[in-house]
């Protein structure tokens, strides 16, 4: 777990490695700004997801994803060959 962002108004905006959760502090504003000045601020839950989501990496995908991936487009183009050879022969 790392600490994403805070709120002025006492919240804690953690990424648990899945996902943005929130915990409230009894800090006062002016605490919240002195402890955590050097990370990004936002004004409330719904801002901080957003961003959360929006620089969140994309999942990378495994060995047999992959090759499912690379069957499939092996399966797109192997009409085309046919194609084109029926095409041929007519003319």
């Amino acid at each position: 777990m790392k600490l994403f962002g805070f709120s002025r108004k006492g919240f804690l905006y953690i990424d648990n490695g899945k996902n943005l959760i929130s915990q409230q502090t009894t800090s006062s504003e002016s605490q919240m700004l002195n402890d955590y000045s050097s990370i990004w601020e936002y004004k409330n839950y719904d801002d901080a997801l957003t961003t959360f989501n929006h620089h969140k990496p994309k999942p990378k995908l495994g060995n047999i994803e992959l090759r499912f991936q690379e069957d499939m487009v092996n399966d797109l183009f192997a009409g085309s060959d046919w194609m084109e050879e029926e095409e041929n022969q007519l003319w």
